[in-house]
């Protein structure tokens, strides 16, 4: 039995991936077969472009999101993330936050994509602290 996460969050990318990479998406993060290793996918938007040979599919994802809206495993989820930036990002611009809730109570993360000052990409995680109040701030019962 594995281990399963509900992820929710976008990352969003400027300028949006053009054809040839989002086939390079897929080479770089697994779509398909490994289930155990799906993790991310793109928000593909297609466009119809009229050419003087006729009409023209143009594809273009500018959205990347979890690979499913259920749980599932997410072990490779911050490695997924982080090869997809330094992937691309020396021509695109990322941003935006995944926000992780695991099966046991206390395994809540964030996976958050920002540059810093000085224009470099960076992926961190951060995972969430339960602290409990002390006595004196809880309430009184009547």
């Amino acid at each position: 039995m594995s281990y399963n996460t509900s992820i929710e969050g976008e990352l969003i990318v400027n300028p949006p991936l053009n054809h040839q990479e989002i086939h390079e998406f897929d080479d770089i993060v697994p779509s398909g077969f490994g289930w155990d290793e799906l993790s991310l996918r793109l928000r593909v938007e297609t466009e119809d472009v009229e050419t003087i040979e006729g009409t023209l599919i143009k594809r273009t994802a500018s959205v990347i999101v979890p690979w499913s809206e259920d749980s599932f495993r997410a072990s490779e989820f911050e490695r997924h993330v982080r090869q997809i930036v330094d992937h691309f990002g020396t021509t695109h611009d990322f941003h935006g936050e995944f926000e992780g809730h695991g099966e046991d109570f206390d395994d809540i993360w964030r996976v958050h994509v920002w540059r810093d000052g000085g224009g470099k990409h960076r992926v961190t995680k951060v995972k969430a602290v339960i602290t409990w109040p002390t006595r004196e701030q809880g309430e009184e019962l009547k």
